[in-house]
């Protein structure tokens, strides 16, 4: 028999809400079902009073159920929530009754079933559904489960305290949305709270308000606000804010020191109506109203919320050796690396003028940059920001290479040590710890900015094609870091333990740093880690994703990026290089077998003299003759591409045709169909002529002396205008506003040297871009709320600069 019948509150919590004796409660329904009579009155069809026990209470037919065809399958309510809830029976009642041991060995299972809790009701579904572009009912369900635990570690690195209504008259009610969420800035009409919103969880200033039974209500209040709540933003995050996660916490520390009075009792109840969606119970029908009882203002309920005494328990630093010797260290908000210290700014004004350089670092000035956002939405003004970081990595490259002093970049080929490959890589994991937040240090969304995120391995020869070439289309462009991260990376691959492996990537890698640093100093190329790189659990999450994407039979590589394997086989040969006397000539041999010994030779010679003239190669012997060369490619696959575009407010732009693909193919809602008023956009787009073969300065005077700004600047206002679905501005305008562009820009940089031009294919799909498993990354690791699909995609090909006299262009291999 199949369990259709889904009780969103558990009846055997609900029993803990009963009066002794009795077996129904009294039922308030919030919102009544109406009708209109004939005179126009709005009249109620039922009494909003009910007479109800738990099996008729808090339950919906089929809101877990998923139906195929006649295929009824209800093993979310059976194999989930079953465990779940035999789990939280009894996690809640050691909770309840307060015994230290109980708790402790009840503490994971608690929290596990409190997360479910939240998400599990109508209020909590509709949450994840508004968070999402759209999401069919098995979506939905999947990202349920998916989302289940994510406020675990925030609740249990907060101050942990249980209050009683012991000697009050009226107890803590019952409702359909029994994990409530306070906040003192976020009353009843705060935007911020409009249904199906709450005040979140990971602000500064919101406790989480969770009653056990009609007796006995748990509340969690982060730790900076516990301890100095009027010095505290109560809407700006709590310090190392963050879903997911791990880390360490006090399990016998609670507080259970306060039975509140009548009074008290009702305000806590103020805010449980309040969250609720459509229903509330109670033993007696006058608890049901608690703004009879309690009449004082919102924000006056935190000194009820407040704990207040005690509060030495939580917080404070954290040492713990281990077996092995190894000692974990974490401060009060779980952070582990202590960079919150070193990169903290010495001096952090809040009274800037408009054209005084802003906050965060951007490089721009406040009035174009954080002025109109509100302060708790900027990017970090405490830590450096990403523009900074990328600084102080170019100088510390420089210095450490000793470019800064009398070393040619060819002495540095030569040259470079094991030592200065450990000491750059480390430099990147002390700017990159494991605990970064990158979510707080990402540049903002910006009508005034067509930014761009790139997707595909980030090549170092061709980077200023790919990335500095296109800064004639794009405003700015946001890139993968090159650079491994030796955090989470295990010794035999680390650059810190094994630097000898990674020369070869390393030259490339500060020479590619070098060739951006004017573009990363002027704020319009944003080097960016990727959060893998430092953040396991996100790690797995992209590969997971990813491997759904692409395991279907007909996800192979696009022809067109064939071709880039040369370069992979052309770093083969650098590394080769290194190797001693006859490994070039061994290598060819097996690639061309049949050849003789003077056309080994030859190949040997002419593969030698192109890596000698090759700016990018090191040319450094390699030591350990046995082990050789670890070759990375670094770069945004689809995953990562569309996580930092959406948080960001970028499009997408590749030059990889099997990303494009992947992009309309699992990330659009038809397929990547058009709009058919988009095509003349579209056709204006194809006609667009980039030199990008070009020196980097060149493209960088370009860039200062307002060269292809008509183009960017009509691009601007089509992202903007298709982001409101062209509600104030007609698409034949905007067409023809980026033609003429287009021939302006042409125009300007026709002059320009170079072999090679890019050609740009616009997409603007319906619906956008997006996808479930990535928004489920946005909500998560991003922290992000109501972010928008993806409006527009990208894809470049770059071509033979066509002649005066020629007839047409001809395509060029991707490099």
């Amino acid at each position: 028999m199949k369990t259709r019948v889904n009780h969103y509150v558990p009846q055997w919590y609900q029993g803990g809400f009963l009066a002794p004796g009795a077996s129904r409660f009294v039922v308030l329904d919030k919102h009544p079902e109406t009708r209109t009579l004939p005179d126009g009155r709005v009249v109620n069809t039922q009494s909003s009073i009910q007479s109800w026990g738990p099996k008729r209470c808090f339950h919906e037919t089929d809101l877990y159920t998923t139906i195929f065809g006649e295929d009824i399958n209800d093993e979310i309510e059976r194999l989930l929530f079953g465990p779940i809830d035999a789990k939280g029976a009894d996690a809640v009642s050691a909770f309840a009754r307060g015994d230290p041991a109980e708790m402790h060995e009840a503490f994971q299972d608690f929290f596990a079933y409190m997360d479910a809790q939240k998400l599990r009701t109508p209020k909590g579904l509709d949450w994840i559904k508004a968070s999402y572009p759209k999401l069919s009912h098995v979506e939905l369900m999947r990202e349920m489960q998916s989302l289940r635990t994510m406020y675990c570690q925030m609740w249990a690195e907060s101050v942990r305290e249980i209050v009683t209504a012991d000697e009050s008259d009226i107890k803590f009610l019952l409702t359909d949305n029994p994990v409530t969420t306070y906040n003192p800035a976020l009353g009843s009409g705060s935007p911020a709270c409009a249904y199906p919103n709450s005040a979140r969880v990971e602000l500064a200033g919101t406790q989480t308000i969770f009653p056990l039974n009609a007796n006995t209500c748990l509340i969690l209040t982060h730790v900076e606000y516990a301890k100095n709540p009027d010095a505290t933003n109560p809407i700006a995050k709590r310090t190392n804010a963050r879903f997911r996660g791990n880390g360490y916490v006090h399990s016998y520390a609670h507080i259970r020191t306060r039975a509140l009075a009548r009074e008290e009792v009702a305000a806590i109840n103020v805010v449980l109506k309040e969250g609720a969606k459509r229903y509330l119970a109670a033993a007696e029908k006058g608890w049901l109203y608690p703004e009879q009882v309690f009449a004082g203002p919102w924000d006056s309920i935190k000194n009820i919320l407040l704990p207040k005494d005690h509060l030495w328990e939580f917080g404070g630093e954290m040492f713990i050796k281990f077996n092995d010797g190894h000692v974990h260290y974490q401060d009060a908000y779980g952070r582990t690396s202590g960079a919150h210290e070193y990169l903290h700014r010495k001096e952090i004004r809040t009274d800037l003028a408009p054209e005084d350089p802003c906050g965060c670092g951007s490089g721009r000035v406040f009035a174009q940059c954080c002025q109109d956002i509100p302060a708790e939405q900027r990017p970090s003004w405490e830590v450096f920001g990403i523009r900074e970081r990328n600084l102080m990595f170019c100088r510390a490259m420089e210095h450490i290479l000793e470019l800064d002093a009398d070393k040619t970049w060819d002495d540095v080929r030569a040259t470079i040590s094991d030592e200065q490959v450990q000491e750059i890589h480390q430099v990147v994991a002390d700017l990159w710890p494991i605990d970064t937040n990158l979510s707080e240090l990402l540049p903002r969304p910006r009508a005034d900015t067509f930014r761009a995120v790139y997707m595909g391995v980030l090549e170092a020869r061709s980077a200023n094609s790919t990335v500095v070439g296109m800064l004639g289309f794009f405003d700015e462009i946001v890139i993968a870091n090159p650079f491994p991260n030796p955090a989470i990376l295990q010794p035999e691959f680390s650059p810190t333990k094994s630097p000898g492996l990674h020369k070869v990537n390393t030259v490339e890698n500060v020479l590619l740093m070098l060739a951006l640093w004017p573009f990363i100093a002027h704020g319009i190329v944003h080097v960016v880690p990727d959060i893998g790189d430092y953040d396991v659990e996100f790690a797995r999450a992209s590969m997971k994703a990813a491997e759904e994407r692409t395991k279907g039979p007909d996800e192979v590589v696009a022809r067109e990026d064939l071709r880039r394997m040369w370069s992979m086989k052309y770093k083969t040969l650098v590394a080769l290089n290194r190797m001693p006397e006859g490994a070039l000539a061994a290598h060819f041999r097996t690639e061309r077998r049949g050849a003789s010994r003077e056309e080994i030779e030859a190949l040997v010679t002419a593969a030698k003299e192109m890596i000698a003239n090759d700016p990018y190669a090191v040319l450094v012997p390699c030591a350990d003759n046995k082990r050789g060369s670890f070759l990375v490619q670094k770069g945004f696959a689809l995953e990562s591409g569309m996580f930092f575009a959406a948080l960001t407010g970028s499009v997408l732009f590749t030059d990889y045709h099997s990303l494009w693909q992947h992009a309309h193919r699992h990330a659009t809602e038809h397929l990547g169909q058009t709009a058919t008023d988009l095509r003349q956009i579209i056709q204006a787009c194809q006609a667009i002529e980039l030199p990008v073969d070009v020196n980097a300065e060149l493209i960088f005077e370009a860039r200062e002396t307002g060269k292809s700004e008509s183009l960017r600047a009509v691009m601007r206002d089509i992202i903007s205008a298709t982001r409101e679905n062209f509600a104030s501005v007609s698409v034949l305008e905007l067409a023809g506003r980026l033609d003429r562009a287009r021939e302006t820009t042409n125009a300007q940089l026709a002059a320009m040297p170079g072999d090679v031009v890019a050609r740009i294919q616009a997409s603007f799909p319906l619906g956008g871009f997006h996808r479930a498993a990535i928004w489920r990354h946005l909500l998560t690791f991003g922290q992000a709320q109501n972010i928008a699909p993806i409006p527009a995609a990208f894809l470049v090909k770059f071509y033979a600069k066509p002649k005066t006299t020629g007839t047409g262009n001809t395509m060029l291999r991707q490099n």
